[in-house]
Parts: structure tokens; sequence; C-alpha cells
């Protein structure tokens, strides 16, 4: 038997699943748009060491290896 809290938390759920697949799209085109500014080599002129120290830098991402360079590659290898 279904109970309207076992209904509340079946939504909660599927919200919870589809701003889930939202934010994946979201992080998908945005390597996306990293992959082209890395092929054009648009960093250049920032005055970064290299992409991931622009990547780390611009975006203020930080995990050890990505900004340490040895990562950044692999992440959209085989992108469009």
């Amino acid at each position: 038997m279904h109970t309207q809290e076992d209904s509340n938390t079946s939504e909660l759920i599927k919200a919870a699943d589809a701003s889930h697949c939202r934010v994946s799209l979201a992080q998908r085109q945005f390597l996306g748009f990293i992959a082209e500014v890395d092929r054009q080599e648009a960093w250049q002129d920032s005055g970064a060491r290299d992409m991931a120290h622009w990547v780390c830098t611009r975006y203020g991402v930080r995990t050890g290896r990505l900004c340490g360079g040895s990562r950044l590659p692999t992440l959209w290898k085989g992108f469009p």
C-alpha cells in the first residue's frame, strides 16, 4: 500500500534525478568549451603556464592532479 509519504519521496527522488541530468549536461557542455579553448590554444596569452593552470585559476578548480596538469588532457579526450 502506497502512502502519501511514499509518493512524496518518489517525486523528490525523480526531481533529484532530473536535476542531476541537467547538471551533467551542463558539465559536458562546459568541458566541450574547455576542449575547444585548448584546441585553439586560446588560453596562451593569459599568463597561465599551461592549460591546466588556466582552468584552475579561471574557474577555481582545485583538484591537485588536475592543477598539476597530469590529468587535464584526458578529461576531454574524445570530445568533438
